[in-house]
């Protein structure tokens, strides 16, 4: 997709005015959304057994033998799906060697969620970079949030799984590779200056393109057809609902992301942290240093889960 540019002089000066410097960013924005929205856009699209898989969400009929039949067609996906399974995320203390096990283990949903997290991951060329960020380093940070979701759900005053909490801390920021896609111009452009400004990228998008990754990626989820039950750590999890109850997977992963962020530990681009809503950590339920440990223990082990799935 080719970037949108506009020139507008300030008749007088010879440079953009203040309002047409405005109104261009508005029309930036407007065309992003528009181009994710729109089906002429060459999006990324998931792979057929993805799809299908999807699919059975919507079938009253489907069962473990149908999932499993479409995941085994896909020897990588199959690979990978089996490493996460057996990770210290998913808290399984048998070996899962088989995707009909993995359903019998973890669940149906929870096998679903899981693939199309790795599916979405293989839809984005990884050697896509701006100076400062890399696709590789999205990704990892992605796998960290995931990690520390994870650890923050096993140890949450309330019922979230924390498989489902893996796959929506892996899916909360494809809103950005999603970006570095289609406008790599765009995202050059905020990650100048996000570093530049030191400030987190959220707002260096809010301050370039006026459009947010977390919009983006909600907006080319639900085209996608995602699960409603992951939406909104994808959409919300800047701006989480402090008010639902009980709290929902937007606060979980919108937790997530700061502390990982703030420990510079896992895919690490050297800026700010995104901001934490305040009144956040209390209605978590649980205490900023034992939520920082949780998810320092849990980044221990992403290594091993980066390189299978990068």
């Amino acid at each position: 997709m080719k970037e949108r540019h506009s020139d507008h002089d300030s008749p007088d000066r010879g440079e953009p005015s203040a309002s047409f410097l405005d109104r261009d960013l508005k029309e930036r924005a407007l065309g992003i959304i528009r181009a994710v929205q729109s089906p002429e856009t060459d999006l990324p699209t998931l792979p057929e057994v993805a799809v299908e898989i999807s699919r059975l969400t919507h079938s009253e009929t489907s069962s473990a033998s149908d999932l499993e039949r479409l995941i085994v067609t896909d020897q990588a996906l199959t690979t990978k799906v089996l490493s996460v399974a057996n990770s210290a995320y998913y808290g399984r203390r048998e070996t899962v060697d088989t995707i009909r096990q993995a359903v019998v283990l973890i669940g149906f949903s929870a096998v679903q969620d899981l693939v199309l997290g790795v599916s979405v991951m293989g839809l984005f060329d990884s050697t896509l970079q701006v100076p400062g960020i890399t696709m590789k380093g999205l990704w990892a940070h992605s796998i960290g949030v995931a990690a520390a979701a994870a650890a923050l759900a096993k140890i949450a005053p309330w019922a979230v799984a924390s498989d489902r909490a893996f796959v929506a801390g892996l899916l909360h920021d494809i809103g950005k590779p999603l970006l570095l896609t289609l406008f790599p111009d765009y995202f050059a452009e905020a990650a100048a200056y996000a570093h530049e400004k030191r400030v987190p990228f959220l707002e260096a998008e809010r301050n370039t393109i006026m459009v947010t990754h977390d919009v983006l990626g909600d907006t080319f989820a639900r085209a996608s057809f995602f699960p409603p039950r992951l939406l909104a750590g994808i959409g919300g999890h800047h701006e989480p609902d402090l008010k639902a109850e009980p709290p929902g997977m937007d606060l979980i992963v919108h937790v997530s992301d700061y502390l990982v962020v703030r420990g510079d530990q896992v895919g690490g681009d050297e800026l700010p942290p995104p901001p934490l809503l305040p009144g956040a950590m209390a209605r978590l339920g649980i205490s900023v240093d034992r939520a920082a440990e949780a998810v320092g223990a849990s980044l221990t082990d992403t290594n091993s889960i980066i390189d299978t799935l990068l």
